[in-house]
Formats: structure tokens, C-alpha cells, sequence
């Protein structure tokens, strides 16, 4: 259960530039005390994650400025309430108030008017730093993420250290060609190039990843959603999405309707985080709430050169099967980003990919996360690792700025902030890549279908 309230909020992005707000997101509800005393950690947050750190000093050099004008501001008004009193005679009081004290209470009531205006512009300009600041203040990291670089922490059936390669030229794209099953040149003809056409078992290869990333995620309790795949623009900025690079590039598809700022989600994290936002989530004795959503997902992809821009591995429209959960305390937010974690193995596992785990460095955490694990399968064809899953503990950075809270029965039943994680379940183009370079027979010109896929693709054991 949950309950919904509405309210006209104000957006900004990470670079301080105003979002157009037109949804029922109020305000961010930012702890400006806790940045200012942790302005230093925050600071070095920045730093390794490769940010700017424009907006920890920002609410560093505003805090005491806002605080001390909000002050001055109330004594004003103190003082203002305390002059009207005396232009009021008290009944049975039998004084009279002079004229002469009248126009003196006055003038000092214009003062006060005067005074209280300049200070109200300047009690402005502070509030509005700290929002733009705190809007670019990164999550804090982790203690266990202060790591040089990603650092490996399994392998996933690692065939003894086997890490096979494909012929010299030959990639995931020779084998659908041969196959028939992936036609890229038709897809840029008719949308340009990233894009691709799945086709006969390659369709049935995507649905069968899609029903057994679903299946696997309802069993450990994820119930399904099936999300817009086009939000306002200010709700992917309060999930820490920029809606354009530091260069004016662009990374995601912005579009326009009638005034109203909206974009193509690169994730169904987007929705899924918005499904309870501005809302108070009644969790049950596990603390936990858990969904699966099912999407199309939009990657302009901006900047991408190379082998990674080579078929499947790096396109711009794609089915992504998204993890998404809100949990009541931090300590329980990090036992559930370990089960998402165990949840992505045990699929990766049972497709029979060899991949590594890795704790990831702050330097690859954007800046919503605390914490970010990433699983990377081997792909035979580009002779190297590549990303199949990520899932990351967000704390209540994303919480504050969707305003989704819940009753603390710890503390007095008062409203708190949800934790929430993300984690993918099956980024389907990337896994299609390692299924194709990794189960290839060039004897036979052949693909093996993993077993746990085989009841979704009419029972067959190869891809022929």
C-alpha cells in the first residue's frame, strides 16, 4: 500500500541549469547539514568519482549564510509582530497610544519592511545556491569501494582459466550473418546505423532471455511492471541521470511535445524509481519491496568509437529486463544489493557464460551510487570482457530528490527516506554477443542453445 500526495516542484540539473518542471515532483528534500559537516569526504567523493566538486563547495560556502539570514529574517518578524501590538488598544486597558508614538512605530515598521526585503532577495540567492549545489553532490562511497580499480572478486564457470578465442576477424556478427538471425544493414537503412533488426531465432533468442529473466527475478519475489519508456526529463535528473554530457552532447534522446520536456529512458530504472515517487511505501515485516520491469531502453551512446560500436555489443535501442528495490534502512539496503548481486550470478551462471564479478572503483560509480558491483562476461570474438550486468545501492540519494518515504517505527513512527538499488537482470544484446562468440561450433556453423533457454525456443538445442 501506499499513499500519494501532489505537489509543483522546481528541478535543476547537475550542471546547475534549471530542468522545466511540470510533473507532481515538489522539491528535493536535500540534507544540507549533513553536506556542509561532511564537506570534505563529499568533496573527495567527487574527486575519484572524476566529478566536478562545484557543488559540495557551493553548499559549503551558502549553508551559514542561509542559516544565519533564515535568522535574521525570523527576528525581523518577531520584532514586526511586536510593533503591530502596540498599534492594537487592549480592551479594558483605558491607555491611549499619541500620535506622535503612532508615526514612530510606523517609520520603524517601514524599517523593518525595508530591511526585511533586502534580506529576503539575499536569503533567496542562498537557498537557490544550495539547491543548484546540492544537486550536484555526489553519493557518499561506500568504505569497501575505496578501491584503485575494479577489483575482481569471482569467476563464474571458469573452465579451469579456459578463455577461448574466435578465428582471427570473426565476431558475434559473422556467426549471425551466417546464421541470418541479425540484419544490420537493413536496420541503417531504415533507422541509421547502431540499430538492428532481430530476425527468426534471433527474435526467439531475445523472448527466451526476456522469460527466463523474468521467471528467475519473480521467484526470488520481484513482482513485474511493464514501464513508459518516455519520462519527464526532471524525473531521470532525480534519479542522477544527466540529460546531456559536460561537451553538449547528447547521451540520451530528448524530446519535445507541446512544451512538456521528455525523454527516452536509457533504463527502466527511470520509471521504476518514479512509480513511488512523492508517495509513502507501507513495507511489510521484510522491510523490502521489490520489482522487475520489462522495457525498451535508448542509448545515444555518445562519444562510443571502435570495436564497441561493432554490432550488438554498443547500440542505440535495446530490451533491458531491470531489477529495481526500496528498502527501510541502510543496513538493510546492503543486504539486499547482495541479494540482486547472487540473483545476477546465479543467471549468468546458469547460461553457462564465463564472467568475472568486480567491485567497482569510485572512479567507475556515477553519482547516485554508494556502492556498484559488475559482472563482465568473456565474448571469444572481442578477446575480451564486456559488461552483461551492473547493480548499485543508491542509499537515499534518489529517495530526497522522488520524495518516496515511509514510517520509521524506530524513530517514533516519523517519515524517513527509502534506500533504493538497481541491478540488471538481462541487457539483452550484450548476453545475445557472449551466447554467439561463446557457444559457436565453426565445424558444424552452429550455435548452442543454453539449456535453461531451450522450453522458450520450441525445445531446440541449437541455433542451425
Amino acid at each position: 500500500m501506499l499513499r500519494t500526495r501532489t505537489f509543483i516542484r522546481f528541478a535543476s540539473n547537475t550542471s546547475g541549469v534549471k530542468v522545466k518542471s511540470s510533473s507532481a515532483l515538489k522539491r528535493p528534500q536535500y540534507d544540507f547539514q549533513f553536506i556542509f559537516n561532511n564537506a570534505d569526504e563529499l568533496i573527495k567523493s567527487a574527486k575519484l568519482r572524476r566529478l566536478p566538486t562545484f557543488g559540495v563547495e557551493l553548499v559549503r560556502d551558502n549553508y551559514n549564510l542561509y542559516k544565519n539570514s533564515r535568522l535574521e529574517l525570523n527576528k525581523l518578524q518577531s520584532k514586526r509582530k511586536e510593533l503591530e501590538k502596540q498599534l492594537i488598544p487592549k480592551k479594558g486597558d483605558g491607555q491611549s497610544i499619541s500620535l506622535d508614538q503612532i508615526s514612530d512605530i510606523r517609520k520603524q515598521l517601514a524599517d523593518l519592511k525595508h530591511q526585511a526585503k533586502d534580506l529576503t532577495i539575499k536569503y533567496s540567492k542562498y537557498e537557490e545556491n544550495l539547491f543548484i549545489g546540492a544537486d550536484a553532490v555526489p553519493n557518499v562511497i561506500s568504505p569497501d569501494s575505496f578501491v584503485s580499480e575494479p577489483q575482481e572478486i569471482a569467476i563464474l564457470n571458469d573452465n579451469n582459466g579456459a578463455r577461448p578465442l574466435m578465428a582471427e576477424n570473426t565476431d558475434h556478427m559473422t556467426v549471425a550473418r551466417e546464421l541470418g538471425i541479425v540484419n544490420l544493414e537493413a536496420a541503417a537503412r531504415v533507422s541509421g546505423s547502431s540499430w538492428y533488426y532481430l530476425i527468426g531465432d534471433g527474435a526467439l533468442l531475445e523472448q527466451a532471455l526476456v522469460n527466463y529473466a523474468m521467471s528467475k527475478a519473480r521467484k526470488r519475489g520481484f513482482i513485474p511492471v511493464i514501464p513508459p519508456s518516455i519520462v519527464r526529463q526532471e524525473m531521470a535528473n532525480a534519479c542522477g541521470f544527466k540529460p546531456r554530457d559536460q561537451n553538449g552532447e547528447q547521451q540520451i534522446y530528448n524530446l519535445s511535445f507541446k512544451g512538456a520536456d521528455l525523454c527516452l529512458t536509457g533504463t527502466a530504472e527511470i520509471p521504476l524509481a518514479g512509480l513511488y515517487s512523492d508517495s509513502e511505501l507501507q513495507f511489510d515485516k521484510t522491510g523490502i519491496k521489490k520489482h522487475v520491469g520489462l522495457s525498451r531502453s535508448y542509448r545515444a551512446e555518445a562519444g562510443a568509437r571502435g570495436r564497441d560500436t561493432k554490432g550488438l555489443y554498443r547500440v542505440h535501442e535495446f530490451t533491458k529486463v531491470e531489477l529495481f528495490a526500496w528498502a527501510d534502512t541502510k543496513e538493510r539496503s546492503i543486504a539486499v544489493l547482495n541479494d540482486i548481486l547472487e540473483l545476477q550470478k546465479e543467471i549468468i551462471t546458469e547460461l553457462g557464460l564465463t564472467a568475472r564479478v568486480l567491485n567497482m572503483s569510485p572512479d567507475e560509480l556515477g553519482s547516485p551510487a554508494y556502492k556498484k558491483y559488475d559482472i563482465e562476461a568473456w565474448m571469444p570474438g572481442r578477446r575480451d570482457w564486456g559488461e552483461v550486468t551492473s547493480t548499485s545501492n543508491c542509499l537515499d540519494f534518489q529517495s530526497r530528490r522522488m520524495h518516496t518515504k515511509y514510517r520509521s517505527e524506530d524513530n517514533g513512527n516519523k517519515l524517513a527516506f527509502v534506500q533504493t538499488l538497481n541491478g540488471t537482470a538481462m541487457a539483452v544484446p550484450r548476453v545475445i554477443v557472449a551466447i554467439l562468440e561463446t557457444f559457436y561450433e565453426p565445424d558444424t556453423k552452429r550455435v548452442k542453445i543454453p539449456k535453461v533457454l531451450q522450453k522458450w525456443m520450441d525445445d531446440k538445442e541449437y541455433i542451425e
